[in-house]
This record gives C-alpha cells, structure tokens and sequence, in this order.
C-alpha cells in the first residue's frame, strides 16, 4: 500500500467528487475515510518505529547495522510527521466545509445551488482548502513572530536571556515536535 502523502490526500480531496459525480456528502464521507486510513497508517508507522527504536537500543552505537537503523528510524519519523500534517489538514478543511466559518467558504456555500452538481463538492472542498492553508500561514507566521520576539528579548535584557537560557530544557519537553522543529527553523534562519 503506498503512503498517504499530504499532497495526494488533497488532490483525492478535490478530485473524488469529478471521477465519481459524488454529492457534497458522499465527498465528505470519502475524505472522512481517507483521512481514517492516513491515522491508520500513522499508527503503523508508530509501530513500525518503536520496533525499530527498541532494535536500534540493542545494538553498539558503532554497529555497521546500527547505522542502517538510524536512517531508517529518521525515514520513519518522517513519513509519520507527513501522515500528522495531512491528518491535521484534512481535519481542518473536513471541519471548514461542514460548517464554514471563513468568507471565502460562506460565499461558495451560497453560490453551490447555482452550480452544477458535479462541481459542487470540489468548489467547497477547494475553498475550505484554500481557506484553511491561509490559516496555516497566518499561524506559521504568527509563531515566527513571536520566537523571534523573544529571541530579541533575550539578545536585549540579560535577565530575561539569562532565565530563558535556565529553563531551556524546561521549555523543550513541553513543545509539541512541530513548537521544536519551527524554533529550531527560525534559529537557523
């Protein structure tokens, strides 16, 4: 079974509705189930990966194998983190077209019983799409903000830098992975 990637679970998304004339409904249900079997497939992942983990702890770290294990474990943590990406954005746009909240998806509500049925569900599903990676952006970019606000915090007030840098190790192992990898992001640019 190939992997549900981000990019493909939106192209099913947009395209279900053409190749099978499916109702606006029948859309969602389908994209219910893809997003379904992505979480299956992250579950999997997850499993595959703590095995791997657990196999790589019984090998020396200058195992010829051990190494192998370590690019596998990466892949793994990888594919799990794109199958969590696609999870979260199917969520987001499932919950945008059953009950629009943004203009863009209130406007194409309004204007579905003037179009015809088989591009009906596409036309929501992409605008509740569209809508919600504007949303992500918008978060991304708040986010930046503010790590670089308190970076700049930091570099200004000793006290404040000198607190921040106490309770570094605090403040990791209560970010999410993606809090980690943005900081990490922004300390790098």
């Amino acid at each position: 079974m190939r992997p549900i990637t981000t990019t493909s679970l939106f192209l099913l998304i947009l395209l279900a509705p053409t190749l099978g004339c499916a109702g606006i409904g029948e859309t969602i249900e389908q994209t219910a189930r893809w997003r379904s079997e992505a979480q299956a497939a992250k579950t999997a992942a997850a499993t595959q990966l703590d095995g791997l983990i657990v196999h790589r702890e019984s090998l020396p770290d200058d195992s010829a194998q051990g190494v192998l294990l370590d690019a596998a474990i990466v892949r793994a943590q990888s594919k799990i983190a794109v199958l969590e990406a696609a999870i979260v954005h199917a969520d987001m746009v499932l919950r945008e077209a059953q009950n629009p909240t943004d203009g863009l998806t209130r406007i194409t509500e309004q204007l579905l019983p003037f179009i015809p049925a088989p591009a009906q569900a596409p036309l929501l599903l992409g605008a509740a799409l569209l809508t919600t990676l504007v949303r992500s952006r918008q978060l991304t970019a708040g986010a930046q903000s503010i790590i670089r606000s308190i970076e700049h915090a930091a570099k200004n007030d000793e006290s404040f830098g000198s607190a921040l840098r106490a309770n570094a190790d605090t403040i990791r192992t209560i970010q999410t992975p993606m809090a980690r990898r943005m900081v990490d992001r922004v300390q790098r640019a």
